[in-house]
C-alpha cells in the first residue's frame, strides 16, 4: 500500500507542476498586453464587429446583453487567473445577475456562472459558500437534465473535490461513490469516463 501511495502521490505532483507551469506562462502573456488593450480584445473589438442595427428593438437588447455578458465573463476569468479575486466576483455577480433576469436560474448559461463563482469561492478557501453553490447548481441540474446527465456528473465531481478540499474526506467518497454508481448505469463499467471515476476515488481512498 505504501508504494502504491507513493507511486500516486508521485503523479499527481507532476500534474501539479505542469498545470503550475501552464498557468503561470498564461498570466505572464496577460502581463504584457495593457488593462486598456485587454479590454478593446475581450469587448470593443467585439461590438465593432456585430451590426446591431439588423435587429428589432428586443433581439438588439439581446444582443446587446450577450456581447456585455461575454466581455464581463472573459474578465472575470482574466480577473481570477491573475488573483484580483474582489474584481471577479463583482463580474460573475453582474453576468449572473444578467442571465437570471433574462433566461432564468435553471438555464444552463446561469448554471455555468454560478459554477464559476463556487470555483472561484473554492480558489479562496470560502468552501461554505462554495458549496452553497455547488449544491444549488446540482440539485438544479439533476431536476432538469437528470442524475446521469455528463453535466450533473462532473458538477457531482467537483462537489467532491470540495467537499476533500475543505476536510471532508468521507462526505467528498460518498460524492464520488454516488458520481460512478451513476455513471456505471448510464455509460457502463468499462467506459473511460466511468475508470476516471474508479481513479478518483482511489485516489481518495488513498489520502483518508
Amino acid at each position: 500500500h505504501w508504494a502504491v501511495a507513493t507511486a500516486v502521490r508521485g503523479v499527481r505532483t507532476k500534474i501539479r507542476l505542469e498545470r503550475e507551469t501552464r498557468m503561470t506562462e498564461r498570466v505572464e502573456k496577460h502581463r504584457k498586453v495593457s488593462f486598456g488593450e485587454l479590454l478593446c480584445l475581450s469587448f470593443g473589438c467585439m461590438k465593432q464587429s456585430v451590426d446591431l442595427t439588423v435587429f428589432d428593438p428586443a433581439e438588439r437588447e439581446l444582443a446587446n446583453f450577450h456581447i456585455d455578458c461575454t466581455h464581463k465573463l472573459r474578465l472575470a476569468a482574466l480577473m481570477n487567473e491573475l488573483n484580483h479575486y474582489d474584481e471577479a466576483e463583482r463580474l460573475y455577480k453582474e453576468a449572473l445577475e444578467g442571465n437570471i433576469k433574462h433566461f432564468g436560474e435553471d438555464h444552463p448559461a446561469t448554471l455555468s456562472i454560478l459554477g464559476n463563482l463556487a470555483f472561484l469561492y473554492k480558489t479562496q478557501h470560502r468552501y461554505e459558500e462554495s458549496e452553497e453553490l455547488f449544491t444549488r447548481v446540482l440539485q438544479s441540474k439533476e431536476l432538469t437534465l437528470g442524475p446521469a446527465h455528463p453535466s450533473t456528473l462532473t458538477t457531482m465531481q467537483n462537489l467532491a473535490s470540495l467537499l476533500k478540499d475543505s476536510g471532508r474526506p468521507e462526505s467528498a467518497i460518498e460524492m464520488f461513490q454516488r458520481s460512478l454508481a451513476e455513471q456505471e448505469i448510464a455509460l457502463g463499467e468499462s467506459h473511460t469516463d466511468s475508470l476516471a471515476s474508479m481513479e478518483h476515488l482511489a485516489h481518495l481512498y488513498l489520502d483518508c
